[in-house]
């Protein structure tokens, strides 16, 4: 199985825009890659949608839905 470590753009694009990044995620959650995030690129990741998206996690995981 392959592992990924995607940088804070990747999470990003992928709750935001889809496409690409979002089928990487949707790897993982099938068990075909697995993915690696460091606590700095969650920490970046959640600051990017908050202030430059105006999302917060709870709120983008309820859109998903």
């Amino acid at each position: 199985m392959r592992s990924v470590t995607p940088d804070t753009n990747l999470y990003v694009s992928a709750l935001i825009w889809g496409g690409k990044p979002q089928q990487l995620l949707e790897m993982a959650l099938a068990g075909e890659v697995r993915l690696f995030i460091s606590d700095a690129i969650m920490e970046e990741m959640v600051e990017v949608l908050e202030t430059k998206f105006k999302h917060s996690p709870k709120r983008l995981a309820r859109e998903k839905e």
